[in-house]
């Protein structure tokens, strides 16, 4: 299932809001401390199983009560038999609602609500399996076992936490799978407690004798070892080296540049791992302490990870996540009088560009931009191009065509220059022959762009048949 819309009342700074709409990739951006972390925090407590807010969560300290509603699309044919006859999800989407009452200083209580008009309370008969009705808890276990598990990035990012292996770190994520699913290392386990058992059989007797000769109303002493942890058998750590040294580092002691980079690492290991399974990425600040270049492969291996079935929502301030975020969502949060709303930008990137305080050419600039003579050339090569070229939407060329090459012949390639510096033409050489020469237009635009950046291609003749001839 994936979560298609999700609305907040009373959490945090904000009074009540939320999406619309999301997608697989949202982007929320917005001044420092208008709220963009609430949102995502509002939405970890939601997808968490047993998520409950903090005391100090409540709106201005002093709501009693605050309210997660989201719409799951997607719902499996096997919950939706097993959900009771009272939550309807013929069409294809199933509402959840949680409401959390504030307890003061005691962790708030939580209801559950499911169906369009809220009506089912979460409890016993929700699901009802083969005609038996589970009772609560094992009714939410298996609802939530199809909801996305939420994966919080937090802005300030303990590098060295992550590397422990303990509940709810990367290493734990990634690792524990391993341990419980690995058939040889459960043999091992297996073979390791019949052994321990054995030889605690012999201390058993020993203290059993022991205690059995001081005290008559004892009769036996046994020693249960219990079963083995292998997470707890061991304490892993993980260095790097660079190309030009032999001496490892605990990533840890890295730079926080390397920090982001190893936690994405560990993300995408995770998505790898977890190909099928449902999860939400709400990632604070991915781009923080990147040069541009790391936060443009960043941002690509994000949109690599919500094609790959999962969901991203991210906060930034960094134009290159706007610029090229793709399909993605793009929200503004803002923050008047101490609450916080939000708002879809669908085209007005001058929105976008003012709250984070950069300039134009920072957000609506291509790396490069090929131009054709006509609409047709610019159609078949953006086509070929998405067809060929790996990964062609980070690669941020633009394709445009500019009606024909007297068209282009009035345009003056150091005004184009000025717009974006990255640039060249795309011409037909308007010749009958492979041996004749271009025509004198197509040469005078080709000796336009000596001395600059910019550069004009010729189609040879066969090439251009090639894009002038439709498909059959």
């Amino acid at each position: 299932m994936r979560l298609s819309e999700f609305h907040v009342k009373r959490f945090k700074p904000i009074e009540e809001d939320g999406f619309g709409s999301i997608e697989e990739l949202s982007v929320l951006i917005g001044k420092n401390d208008a709220g963009k972390s609430s949102f995502l925090e509002a939405v970890r407590i939601f997808l968490e199983e047993k998520g409950k807010p903090e005391p100090n969560h409540f709106h201005m300290g002093e709501s009693e009560e605050l309210v997660f509603t989201g719409r799951f699309e997607g719902i499996p044919d096997e919950l939706s038999d097993q959900l009771t006859d009272s939550v309807d999800t013929s069409d294809g989407t199933l509402k959840i609602v949680r409401k959390y009452t504030n307890n003061g200083e005691r962790a708030p209580s939580r209801t559950t609500l499911l169906g369009e008009d809220e009506q089912e309370t979460l409890g016993k008969g929700t699901i009802v399996d083969d005609g038996e009705e589970l009772n609560k808890k094992p009714s939410r276990e298996r609802i939530w076992s199809h909801i996305p598990e939420p994966i919080y990035i937090p802005a300030e990012r303990d590098i060295s936490e992550q590397t422990k292996f303990k509940s709810n770190t990367w290493i734990d994520r990634l690792l524990s799978p391993l341990l419980h699913d690995s058939e040889s290392l459960s043999q091992k386990r297996e073979s390791l407690e019949e052994e321990l058992q054995d030889e605690v059989g012999d201390l058993s007797d020993l203290i059993e004798g022991r205690l059995v000769s001081r005290m008559d109303s004892i009769s036996q002493v046994n020693v249960n070892p219990g079963e083995i942890d292998l997470g707890k058998a061991f304490t892993p750590s993980i260095t790097v080296k660079d190309h030009s040294t032999d001496t490892p580092v605990p990533v840890g002691e890295r730079g926080s540049g390397v920090g982001s980079m190893f936690v994405l690492s560990l993300v995408e290991a995770y998505r790898d791992r977890h190909v099928d399974e449902g999860y939400f990425l709400l990632f604070e600040e991915p781009g923080v302490w990147l040069h541009p270049e790391a936060k443009r492969e960043m941002l690509g291996s994000l949109k690599q990870i919500a094609r790959s079935g999962g969901q991203i929502m991210l906060s930034t301030h960094s134009p290159i996540f706007i610029d090229r975020r793709g399909r993605g969502d793009l929200h503004l949060v803002q923050r008047e009088e101490g609450v916080t709303s939000i708002r879809t930008i669908d085209e007005d990137y001058l929105s976008a560009v003012e709250e984070l305080g950069a300039r134009n050419s920072d957000i609506l600039q291509s790396d490069f931009v090929i131009y054709t003579e006509g609409p047709t050339d610019a159609s078949i090569l953006r086509t070929v191009a998405q067809e060929y070229i790996e990964d062609w939407e980070r690669k941020n060329i633009t394709i445009q065509h500019l009606g024909g090459t007297g068209n282009i012949q009035n345009c003056n390639p150091e005004d184009l220059e000025e717009i974006n510096r990255n640039f060249c033409f795309l011409l037909d050489s308007d010749r009958r022959h492979e041996d004749d020469t271009p025509s004198e237009a197509v040469q005078q635009i080709q000796a336009d762009c000596r001395g600059l950046r910019a550069f004009a291609h010729i189609l040879s003749t066969s090439q251009s048949r090639l894009v002038r001839t439709p498909a059959c």
